[in-house]
């Protein structure tokens, strides 16, 4: 009886994927123990620049438009919907 083996290992294989999630994984803890002061330092200050990004992602579809119609004339104000005055704080 004899026992065959293969010829041929089959290389250890990786998908490209995780290995490169994992070489950010290192990268990423090495960078933050290294940096971690200018990392927590620069946190407000992206915080900060985003709230004109936030206010006008977040408030530009409200209607405010001042009254003003599209040929530039005085156009009566919407009729103030319920919502509309819980989101600015006012009773009906």
């Amino acid at each position: 009886m004899t026992t065959q083996f293969p010829s041929q290992r089959v290389p250890l294989r990786i998908p490209w994927q995780l290995g490169f999630a994992l070489l950010a994984g290192i990268a990423m803890f090495f960078l933050w123990k290294e940096h971690r002061a200018h990392i927590l330092g620069v946190l407000f200050w992206l915080l900060f620049l985003a709230c004109p990004l936030i206010h006008f992602f977040m408030h530009g579809r409200h209607g405010h438009a001042g009254g003003v119609g599209p040929a530039g004339e005085g156009a009566e104000p919407p009729e103030r919907t319920l919502d509309h005055c819980r989101h600015r704080g006012e009773d009906t």
